[in-house]
C-alpha cells in the first residue's frame, strides 16, 4: 500500500463517524484531502474522478519526494565512509589531549604558589620603602623647621618662607604622626611639629607684613617686591593680593586727590581728571601684571583689579559729583525742566522768507511761547562737550577692565580653587569677574541723563533761533535756515555718537525726529499752506519754490547727514562692541522715516506748486499753438506750413517762457519734477487734441513732424527719461501714417514685435477714423475676454508645435543630406513628428468648442444689432419684437447678478437668446464667489492669476487683497510666525504700492481678534468678505467689458431720470400718466436721481396727463385755469356741454372757453 493510500485511509478512520447531509459531505470535509468514509460516501461521478485525480496528484508529489530523497543516498554514503576513515585518528588525538591537560594543571599549580611567594614579598618591600620614605619626611620636616629658626634669627627671611613653604607641603599624616612628634622635638625645641610651624608661620608673617608696609610707605620697589613674592610661600595669597591691592589703590588714590585739587581752569578739567584716574589705574594693571603672574600664577590679577575697580568707582564718583557742583549742572537741568510747557510749542510761521518781507530785519517765525534765554548757550555747549568726554572715556576705561577682567576669570576656571573662588563672588561680580553693581556706571548714567535733558534744550532752542533768523540772500537756492539746522543737528547727533552709549544716541535720535518733524519740516508745511493766501503772485511763486528747494536740500542733506554719522559709529562705538554698531545702525535708520517723510511733503508741494502756477498754462499754450493749425492740408498748405513751423515755434517759445521762472529758482531734482509734471500733462492735452482733429496724408506727415521736434525739445529741457510720456503720441504718428489699411496687420496684435501698444482698440479705431476717411473699423468688437483668451491658447498651442516641428524636420533634412541618418532613424523620427502632431490635434480639439461657441455669439450679436438697424419706424412690430428680446436681455442680466441663475436659464431658452447673453461667465463667477463666502482665498487667487495681465492693465488690488485676508486670517488664529513668514512672501512684492496698509495689517500681530481699538477690530471684520465678493464683481465685469451696474438699473435710472421735473413732487401739479408723480413706487426711487434737463417746456393737461401742442390745444376755461381741449370735449360730451373745473368747482359751457397762446 502506497502512502498516500495508507494517509487516506487513517484519515477516514478519524472521519468515520461524520454524518453525511443529503447524500454529500458536509462541510467539515475538505476535498483535497478526502477521508476513506469520505470516499466511501461518493455516489457523483464527477465527485468521484475529481478525488481519484487528487489521489493521482498527491501520489505523483509522494513519489517525486522519494526519488529526490534516493538521489541524495549516494553523497551521504560517501559522507559517512569519510568519517570512519578519520575514527583511528580521533581515538589517539584524544588520548594525547588529556595528557597535556594533566600537565597544564600541574604547572598552574606550582606557578600559583611561587606568585603568592611574590606578591608577599612585593608587600614587604614596598612597606619598607614607605618606612624609609617617611623617615626621610620627618628628617627633612626637622631640617626645615630648624632652618626656619636659624634664617629667622639672622632676618633671612626669604630662606626661612621658602623652607616654610616646603615644611607646609608636607602631608598631614607626616606633621600630626607620631614618630615626627617624637622625632622633630628637640631641648631647645620641645614643640610639636605642628605647633612649631604655626608659631614660626605666625611670626614669619608678621614680619613680612610689617615689612611690605613700610616698603610701601618710603616707595621702595625694591623692598615691596622683596616682601610681595613671600606671602605665597606661606600659603598666604590672598593676604600678598590684599595688601599689594591696598597699595596700588593708595596711588590711584593719591593721584586723584592731587589732580582734584587744582582749580577748574580747563573747560574739560573734570574730564581731564578722570581721564588721568582711568590712565593711572591702566598703566598699574599693564605693569604690575607680570610681577603677580610670576609670583602667584596665572588669574591671580582679578583681585587686585577687582580692588582698583572699587578705588577707581570712590575715586571717580568725586570727580564727578565735584564736576557737577562746580558746573552747576543739577541748577541748570531744574531751570530747564521749570521752563518745559506741558504740551510741545510749536513755531508760527508768517508765510514769507525773511528778505522777502516790507519790513527789513522782521523775523518770519513767530513762536507761540519764547523758549528761555535764561542760560548762555555757550556755557551749555561746554558741558555739553565735557559730558560726552566723560561718557566716552567711562565706557572705554569699563571695556578695558572687563576685557583684562575676563581673561584671568579664563584662567582661574582651568583651576579647582580659583573655580570655587569664583563661585564665592558670584553674588558680588559679575561672569567677568567685576562688580555687578559699579558705582562708576551708575554715576557715568546720571551723568547722561543730565546731558539729554540739556542737550535736548540746547538743539531745540538753537533750532528755533534758525528758523527765527532765516534769511533769503540773493543768488542762492536755499534760505539760511536749512545750513544753520543741519549744522546744528550734525553736531548733536555727533556728540550723541561720542557718548558710546547707545541708548543715549537712540534717545537723541528720536528727539532729533521729533524736532524735524514739529519744529522745522512743519514750518515749511505752514508756510507753504499759507503763501498763496493772497494769491498767484510773483513774490508767492517765487518764495514756495524756495521753500520747495529748502525741503530738497534738506533731503539730501538728512541722507548725508545719516551716512556719515554711521562711518562715526564704525570708528567710535564699533571699537567697544560689535552689538552695539549694529544697534546704532538700526538706531539711526530711524532717521529714514523723517526722510520718507520730507519726500512725501516735498512731492505734495511740487505738485500743489505745479497745479497753481503751471498746469493751468498749458492748455492755453496747447491751444495758441494750434490756433490756425490744420492737418488737412493740400500740398501747397504743407509747403507752407513746413516753411514757416508755426506750430512748434510757438509751443517752443511759449513753453519756455513758462518754465525759465522754474529753473533759474528750483533745485535740479524739484525742476526736473515739474518738468515731467508738464510733459505728462502736455501730452495728455496734446492727445485729447489729435483725437479730435482730422488728418489727411500730408496732415499726418506734418504732424508726426511737429512731434517730433516738440518731443525733442520737452526732452532736453530736463535729464530726467521722459521719452516714455511721449510713447502714445508716437503710436498715434505711426498709426496716421500707414499707406494701406493692410499695414496694421503688420504692427499690431500677434505681429507687434517689439512694440509695447499704450493705446487701446478703441483709442486705435478713434485714430483710425480721423484720418479724413481713409480707414474704417477694422477691429470688430468681440463679446467676451473668454474668446480672447481662448483664442490665445490655441495660438499658444500652434506657435510651440510648429517651431519645434521646424527645428525637428531642418534637422532630419539636414542629417539625411550628411548621410549621418538612416532611413529607418528617419522613420522614427517622422513617427515622432505625427504624434505630436496627433496631441496637438486633440489640445486644438478641446479648445475648439469654447472658440466655436464665442464666435457663434459674436455673429448672433451681430446680426441682432443688424436688425435694429433695419427698422424702418419706431411704430413697427419689427421695433416691437427687437424691444422684447432686449427687455429679456436687461432682465436675465440683473437675475444672473443678483443671483438668480435658473430662473435666467430658464428665460433665455425659453425666448431662444442663449446666444445673446453669458451665463457661463457667471456661473463661473459664482464659483468664486461662493468660495469666497465660505472664507477662502483659493479660488479667487487661482483666478487673478489667470487674469494677472488683464487685471495689471486695469490696475486692479484684488490680489493685495487677498493676499491681507490670508493675513488677517492667520493672525485671528494667532499663528503669529506663519503670518510673519506668509507677509514676507506675499505682501513684500506690494509693499512699493501698499506699504500704508501693509504697515497697518501688520499691527494684527499685536492686538487679539477681539480688540476693541476700532482700526484693528475693522481689520478682523467678517464683513470684509462682502468687500472683497464686491471687488471681484468689479474686477470681473471689468474684464468681460460688463457695465458695473446691472443694465436694468441703468435703464430704469436714465428713463426715471428723463421724466423728472421739479413739479413731479408737487401734489398740486402731479400727471396722472407720469410714472415719476407717483411718490409710492418708482417716484420713490427717482428721488436721488438728477432732474432732467428740457431745453423747450412742454404743458400737462391735469385732466388726461396728456402733452398740450398743436394736435391737442390748450384751452383757458373763464376762471383763468387751462386744460386740453380733448379732455374738455370729452368732459362737455357727456355733460350736455357743460364742463365742471376740477380745481374750483366751477360750471362753464364749452363755448366758453378761448385758445392760450405760448410765447
Amino acid at each position: 500500500m502506497t502512502p498516500a493510500v495508507q494517509e487516506t485511509t487513517a484519515t477516514a478512520q478519524r472521519s468515520s463517524d461524520v454524518p453525511l447531509k443529503d447524500n454529500h459531505p458536509t462541510e467539515t470535509h475538505s476535498k483535497s484531502n478526502p477521508s476513506l468514509e469520505f470516499i466511501k460516501a461518493l455516489t457523483n461521478v464527477s465527485d468521484i474522478q475529481e478525488c481519484l485525480r487528487q489521489l493521482e496528484l498527491e501520489e505523483t508529489k509522494v513519489d517525486a519526494d522519494l526519488d529526490e530523497l534516493l538521489a541524495e543516498r549516494e553523497e551521504l554514503e560517501s559522507s559517512l565512509d569519510k568519517l570512519e576513515v578519520l575514527e583511528p585518528q580521533l581515538g589517539g588525538l584524544q588520548h594525547e589531549s588529556k595528557s597535556l591537560v594533566k600537565i597544564i594543571s600541574d604547572t598552574s599549580g606550582l606557578a600559583e604558589s611561587i606568585s603568592v611567594k611574590v606578591r608577599q614579598l612585593d608587600l614587604e618591600q614596598s612597606r619598607v620603602q614607605l618606612a624609609i620614605k617617611h623617615v626621610e619626611d620627618v628628617q627633612e620636616l626637622k631640617f626645615c623647621i630648624s632652618g626656619i629658626q636659624r634664617a629667622m634669627e639672622h632676618s633671612e627671611y626669604e630662606d626661612a618662607a621658602r623652607h616654610m613653604h616646603k615644611a607646609l607641603g608636607f602631608d598631614k599624616r607626616i606633621l600630626e604622626g607620631s614618630f615626627a612628634e617624637i622625632s622633630v622635638p628637640s631641648a631647645s625645641n620641645p614643640e610639636y611639629p605642628t605647633v612649631m610651624l604655626a608659631n614660626s608661620k605666625a611670626k614669619l608673617l608678621d614680619i613680612i607684613s610689617t615689612g611690605f608696609e613700610g616698603a610701601t610707605q618710603r616707595q621702595s620697589e625694591e623692598d615691596i617686591t622683596r616682601y610681595f613674592k613671600l606671602f605665597p610661600l606661606l600659603g598666604e595669597e590672598q593676604v600678598g593680593l590684599d595688601k599689594y591691592s591696598q597699595f596700588v589703590c593708595a596711588i590711584v588714590s593719591g593721584k586723584a586727590q592731587t589732580s582734584l585739587a587744582g582749580p577748574p581752569k580747563s573747560p574739560t578739567f573734570y574730564a581731564d581728571t578722570l581721564i588721568r584716574l582711568f590712565e593711572s589705574v591702566a598703566v598699574i594693571i599693564d605693569q604690575h601684571q607680570p610681577v603677580i603672574e610670576k609670583f602667584y600664577g596665572p588669574g591671580k590679577m582679578l583681585r587686585v583689579i577687582q580692588r582698583l575697580q572699587e578705588e577707581s568707582d570712590t575715586r571717580s564718583r568725586k570727580v564727578l559729583e565735584a564736576f557737577e557742583e562746580e558746573r552747576e549742572i543739577a541748577r541748570k537741568v531744574a531751570e530747564i525742566k521749570a521752563f518745559r510747557e506741558p504740551k510741545r510749542t510749536t513755531l508760527q510761521s508768517s508765510g514769507t522768507i525773511r528778505s522777502l518781507t516790507p519790513q527789513p530785519g522782521s523775523s518770519n517765525i513767530q513762536q507761540s511761547s519764547a523758549i528761555p534765554e535764561v542760560i548762555d548757550p555757550r556755557e551749555l555747549d561746554i558741558n555739553l562737550n565735557e559730558m560726552v568726554l566723560i561718557s566716552q572715556r567711562a565706557h572705554l576705561y569699563n571695556r578695558f577692565l572687563e576685557s583684562r577682567a575676563k581673561s584671568e576669570v579664563e584662567q582661574l576656571k582651568d583651576d579647582h580653587a580659583g573655580e570655587a573662588l569664583l563661585e564665592k563672588q558670584k553674588d558680588l561680580h559679575n561672569e567677568s569677574g567685576l562688580l555687578r553693581v559699579s558705582g562708576l556706571s551708575r554715576k557715568v548714567e546720571e551723568v547722561i541723563d543730565h546731558y539729554l535733558a540739556i542737550e535736548e534744550f540746547f538743539l531745540r532752542r538753537s533750532v528755533d533761533r534758525a528758523m527765527k533768523i532765516d534769511e533769503y540772500d540773493a543768488g542762492n537756492q536755499t534760505s539760511s535756515c536749512v545750513d544753520d539746522v543741519f549744522y546744528i543737528l550734525k553736531k548733536t547727533i555727533s556728540r550723541a555718537v561720542y557718548t558710546s552709549n547707545v541708548d543715549c544716541l537712540a534717545a537723541m535720535i528720536n528727539f532729533i525726529k521729533n524736532t524735524l518733524e514739529m519744529d522745522y519740516i512743519s514750518v515749511f508745511q505752514r508756510n507753504m499752506a499759507s503763501v498763496f493766501s493772497n494769491g498767484d503772485t510773483r513774490d508767492a511763486r517765487f518764495q514756495y519754490m524756495i521753500l520747495l528747494n529748502n525741503v530738497d536740500v534738506s533731503i539730501d542733506y538728512l541722507e548725508k547727514l545719516t551716512v556719515e554719522i554711521e562711518q562715526e559709529c564704525v570708528s567710535t562705538i564699533a571699537s567697544l562692541s560689535e552689538h552695539s554698531l549694529a544697534k546704532a545702525k538700526v538706531v539711526l535708520s530711524g532717521l529714514t522715516g523723517s526722510s520718507s517723510r520730507f519726500k512725501r511733503i516735498l512731492n505734495h508741494g511740487i505738485e500743489e506748486l505745479y497745479e497753481r502756477t503751471l498746469k493751468p498754462r498749458l492748455r492755453p499754450l496747447l491751444q495758441d499753438s494750434y490756433k490756425d493749425i490744420k492737418y488737412v492740408v493740400t500740398d501747397e498748405e504743407y509747403a507752407e506750413q513746413e516753411a514757416l513751423n508755426s506750430f512748434v515755434n510757438r509751443f517752443m517759445s511759449g513753453l519756455e517762457s513758462l518754465v525759465d521762472a522754474f529753473k533759474s529758482t528750483l533745485t535740479d531734482d524739484n525742476y526736473n519734477q515739474v518738468i515731467a509734471n508738464a510733459v505728462t500733462t502736455l501730452t495728455k492735452t496734446w492727445e485729447d487734441i489729435i483725437f479730435d482733429t482730422k488728418f489727411n496724408k500730408m496732415g499726418a506727415i506734418r504732424f508726426e513732424k511737429d512731434l517730433r521736434a516738440a518731443g525733442f525739445y520737452m526732452v532736453s529741457l530736463t535729464s530726467f527719461p521722459l521719452r516714455e510720456k511721449l510713447t502714445r503720441l508716437n503710436q498715434m504718428a505711426m498709426l496716421l501714417d500707414l499707406e494701406e489699411l493692410e499695414d496694421l496687420y503688420e504692427i499690431w496684435g500677434n505681429n507687434a514685435g517689439a512694440i509695447t501698444w499704450r493705446l487701446t482698440d478703441g483709442e486705435v479705431r478713434r485714430i483710425l477714423r480721423s484720418s479724413h476717411g481713409h480707414f474704417y473699423n477694422i477691429l470688430p468688437w468681440i463679446p467676451v475676454e473668454k474668446f480672447r483668451s481662448s483664442l490665445r491658447v490655441s495660438q499658444k498651442h500652434i506657435e510651440k508645435e510648429i517651431a519645434t516641428l521646424t527645428s525637428t524636420v531642418s534637422e532630419i533634412s539636414k542629417k539625411s543630406v550628411q548621410g549621418s541618418m538612416d532611413p529607418k532613424q528617419v522613420e522614427v523620427a517622422l513617427e515622432a513628428i505625427v504624434t505630436r502632431l496627433s496631441t496637438l490635434k486633440r489640445k486644438l480639439k478641446d479648445t475648439r468648442a469654447e472658440e466655436t461657441l464665442y464666435s457663434q455669439r459674436t455673429k448672433v450679436r451681430l446680426q441682432h444689432l443688424q436688425e435694429f438697424t433695419a427698422i424702418p419706424t419706431l411704430d413697427s412690430d419689427d421695433f416691437a419684437r427687437w424691444s422684447r428680446v432686449r427687455l429679456n436681455r436687461i432682465l436675465i442680466d440683473y437675475m444672473l447678478r443678483d443671483g438668480f441663475r435658473e430662473t435666467a436659464t430658464l428665460l433665455a431658452k425659453s425666448e431662444h437668446i442663449e446666444d445673446l447673453v453669458d451665463i457661463e461667465l457667471f456661473v463661473q463667477s459664482a464659483k468664486v464667489e461662493q468660495a469666497l463666502m465660505r472664507q477662502s482665498c483659493a479660488e479667487c487667487l487661482q483666478w487673478c492669476k489667470e487674469n494677472n495681465s488683464n487685471l495689471k492693465k486695469i490696475k486692479s488690488t484684488l490680489e493685495f487683497s487677498l493676499r491681507e485676508q490670508e493675513f488677517i486670517e492667520l493672525a485671528r488664529e494667532r499663528r503669529s510666525q506663519e503670518a510673519i513668514a506668509y507677509a514676507k512672501k506675499h505682501l513684500t512684492p506690494w509693499k512699493d504700492t501698499h506699504l500704508k496698509e501693509i504697515s497697518h495689517v501688520m499691527g494684527l500681530l499685536a492686538f487679539p481678534p477681539e480688540t476693541k481699538c476700532h482700526p484693528y477690530k475693522r481689520l478682523y471684520d467678517k464683513s470684509r468678505w462682502n468687500d472683497l465678493i464686491s471687488q471681484f464683481r468689479s474686477n470681473n465685469f471689468a474684464l468681460q467689458f460688463f457695465t458695473p451696474e446691472p443694465l436694468l438699473n441703468v435703464t430704469l435710472q436714465a428713463g426715471l431720470s428723463a421724466l423728472k421735473t421739479p413739479m413731479c413732487y408737487q401734489a398740486d401739479h402731479r400727471n396722472i400718466n407720469c410714472p415719476v408723480c407717483d411718490p409710492d413706487t418708482l417716484g420713490a426711487l427717482a428721488t436721488d436721481l438728477p432732474l432732467s434737463h428740457h431745453f423747450n417746456s412742454s404743458i400737462v393737461c391735469r385732466i388726461s396727463g396728456q402733452i398740450m401742442n398743436e394736435d391737442n390745444l390748450p384751452m383757458a376755461l373763464p376762471n383763468g385755469y387751462v386744460y386740453s381741449y380733448n379732455a374738455l370735449a370729452e368732459i362737455a360730451s357727456v355733460n350736455n356741454g357743460k364742463i365742471t373745473c376740477p380745481r374750483t368747482g366751477a360750471i362753464y359751457d364749452i363755448t366758453q372757453i378761448k385758445k392760450v397762446f405760448i410765447s
